[in-house]
């Protein structure tokens, strides 16, 4: 079972020192000078080759880990970095097709110099199996739901991947609070909403 909100993978790998002895200066030429919150700074070049290198680091990872999810980079969209006495951490909205499903994502990445190691903390879904969940429900039950954001979710393979997400969803004027689960077999381009229920 694997945690999709901040603990949805994990992954360690050495990584070239060169690179990371490098890393500081590499990053300060990709920031806007502006600070946002919490001293994150954001990423002038998304395209910048350091930023592409540490988002597809976070795309290999995942991909060792969850041997049934083959994602590709596509690009990144966005980002914001924070620099510590212990290293950097990149947050990256990054673009990635699993099989031939385009999904954006946002991955956390901490590179520590010191010791010469890279980490993913996370990568998590944005919004498409929410979506997915909503659009599917709409059909089936004459609603007119309007999909706000995935909470939090977990995915396990059966045959294929059911995702359980906890999702928030307009109901009229109202924000309300989904537990769905949807069934996706990728390469047989089967996808299916198999629960979806008011919490």
């Amino acid at each position: 079972m694997i945690v999709i909100a901040s603990t949805f993978c994990h992954a360690f790998t050495v990584i070239d020192s060169r690179k990371l002895l490098n890393s500081f200066e590499n990053v300060l030429n990709t920031l806007d000078p502006s600070i946002s919150n919490d001293d994150w700074k954001l990423i002038k070049d998304p395209k910048d080759p350091k930023v592409v290198d540490i988002a597809k680091f976070a795309v290999n990872s995942e991909n060792i880990i969850s041997p049934d999810v083959q994602l590709r980079l596509e690009s990144v969209l966005s980002g914001r970095f924070r620099v510590d006495n212990n290293g950097t951490t990149y947050e990256l909205t990054i673009v990635a097709i699993d099989f031939d499903e385009e999904s954006e994502y946002k991955t956390i990445v901490f590179e520590n110099y010191k010791d010469n190691v890279r980490k993913l903390i996370s990568i998590t879904w944005i919004k498409r199996k929410g979506q997915f969940a909503v659009n599917e429900h709409n059909k089936e039950a004459a609603t007119k739901l309007e999909f706000q954001s995935i909470i939090k979710g977990e995915s396990q393979v059966v045959a294929g991947t059911n995702y359980r997400l906890v999702i928030n969803a307009k109901d009229g004027g109202h924000v309300r609070k989904y537990l769905v689960v949807v069934w996706d077999k990728p390469w047989e381009k089967i996808k299916k909403l198999t629960s979806f229920k008011q919490m």
